[in-house]
């Protein structure tokens, strides 16, 4: 039953952020039409990347909650889960410009994914097989 609720918490949320961004996007780019300018459209364009990264916000905050409070842990997992996190928290701390180097942020995105996509690939506590 929990689970339930936390998947239908979620879905709820990143709905809502979906409709919400995409309606900011269009009443935007509404307003931006009416104006001749060269950068038209460029506000719609920026809220919907800001969009679809709260939403790639929201979904790993989903995978985080969900593994720490229904999945067998490990400490492999544990530690791929912690570092994701740690990446993605930092990006709009890198993207500020705060540190320097123009690519930290996309250099965070991309070792973010790396480290979503080894805790998908390592194989659930209990699930070795030894060969022989």
């Amino acid at each position: 039953m929990k689970k339930r609720v936390l998947i239908w918490i979620f879905a709820v949320l990143v709905l809502f952020t979906a409709v919400y961004t995409a309606v900011a996007a269009f009443c935007t780019y509404r307003e931006e039409t009416q104006q001749y300018d060269i950068l038209e459209g460029l506000g719609a364009g920026v809220l919907l990347a800001v969009g679809g990264l709260v939403i790639l916000y929201e979904c790993d905050l989903f995978c985080c909650v969900y593994y720490f409070l229904f999945k067998p842990k490990t400490k492999g997992k544990t530690v791929l889960t912690l570092l994701a996190d740690l990446c993605l928290f930092l990006v709009p701390l890198a993207a500020a410009g705060r540190w320097g180097w123009e690519y930290l942020p996309l250099a965070l995105l991309a070792a973010w994914a790396v480290f979503r996509i080894a805790y998908f690939l390592l194989p659930p506590r209990g699930s070795r097989s030894t060969a022989g």
